[in-house]
C-alpha cells in the first residue's frame, strides 16, 4: 500500500474507538474501532563518534530537525519551515507491528512527500524484527525494531532499537471513553554503526543510547493500516 493514498479519518467520533487493551491479542480479523494509524509528534536525538579522513576523531549529533531535512532533501543545517513537523506512525490494530516516521505538513495536514530514495513515498519503516512481550497490567509493550533506510536519514548503517510502547487513551477533546493505541515510546537501547562497505572497518560508533520517542498525542488518524508496507521482518 502507497502511503500516498492515505485516506484521512473524517467523520468518526472517537467514542467509535473503545476498545479493551486485552484486544492486543485479537483473534481474526481487526476490530473496525481500533482500525486506525495515528500520527504523533516525535523527537530524535542520536549521538555518535566518527572518524576523520584525517584520522581525527568528532561527535556526530543527528537531532530531529537533521532528520526531517533528511527526509525531504533539504541541505544539512536548514531550519525546517515551521509548518514542517517529525511524527510517528502506529497503527493501532497491532501497535507492535506497524510503526513508521514521516514528515508532517501541519498547514496541508497531511504527511509530506519524502526524497526518490525513501522506501515508500511518504514514510520510513520502525520493522520489528523480535518478538513482542505484552505486560497487559501496564498497558506496556516491549519490542525491538530495526530501522530502514538508517543510511541516508539518521547518518548509520544499521540501527537496532530496543523499545517500550505504552498504549492508553488517545488524547483528543472528542468523546471517548478508552480508545487503545501508542501513547508513548521510549528508546530502552540502541545498537548502531556505519560501515564504508562490505568487508570494510567502519568509520562511526554509537556514542551513547540514543532516543525515538513520543508523548503519543495525536495529530490526525487515517483510517486502516496505512504503513502494511513496513512488515516486520521475519525473524523466526
Amino acid at each position: 500500500m502507497k502511503l500516498h493514498r492515505l485516506n484521512k479519518l473524517t467523520g468518526l467520533g472517537f467514542a467509535s474507538l473503545c476498545l479493551a487493551w486485552s484486544g492486543l491479542s485479537y483473534a481474526g480479523d481487526i476490530p473496525p474501532e481500533n482500525d486506525i494509524t495515528t500520527v504523533s509528534k516525535a523527537s530524535v536525538k542520536i549521538q555518535s563518534y566518527e572518524q576523520t579522513a584525517s584520522g581525527v576523531t568528532e561527535k556526530v549529533t543527528v537531532k530531529t530537525d537533521d532528520v526531517i531535512n533528511a527526509l525531504t532533501g533539504k541541505a544539512p543545517g536548514t531550519k525546517p519551515p515551521k509548518n514542517q513537523q517529525l511524527v510517528l506512525l502506529n497503527y493501532c490494530g497491532e501497535p507492535q507491528n506497524y510503526s513508521a516516521m514521516g514528515v508532517w505538513d501541519k498547514d496541508a495536514s497531511d504527511l509530506v512527500d519524502l526524497v526518490d530514495d525513501a522506501e515508500t513515498d511518504k514514510a520510513i519503516c520502525l520493522r520489528r524484527e523480535g518478538p513482542a512481550l505484552f505486560n497487559d497490567k501496564q498497558d506496556k509493550i516491549y519490542t525491538t525494531w530495526d530501522i530502514g533506510q538508517s543510511d541516508l536519514f539518521f547518518g548509520m548503517s544499521e540501527i537496532d532499537m530496543s523499545v517500550e510502547i505504552k498504549g492508553g487513551k488517545v488524547k483528543k477533546k472528542v468523546d471517548s471513553s478508552r480508545p487503545v493505541c501508542l501513547k508513548k515510546l521510549k528508546t530502552l537501547a540502541m545498537g548502531a554503526y556505519y560501515g564504508e562497505g562490505e568487508d570494510e572497518n567502519g568509520s562511526r560508533v554509537l556514542r551513547k543510547t540514543g532516543s525515538i520517542k513520543t508523548n503519543g498525542a495525536v495529530i490526525d488518524t487515517f483510517e486502516g493500516n496505512t504503513i502494511g508496507t513496513c512488515t516486520p521482518w521475519d525473524w523466526d
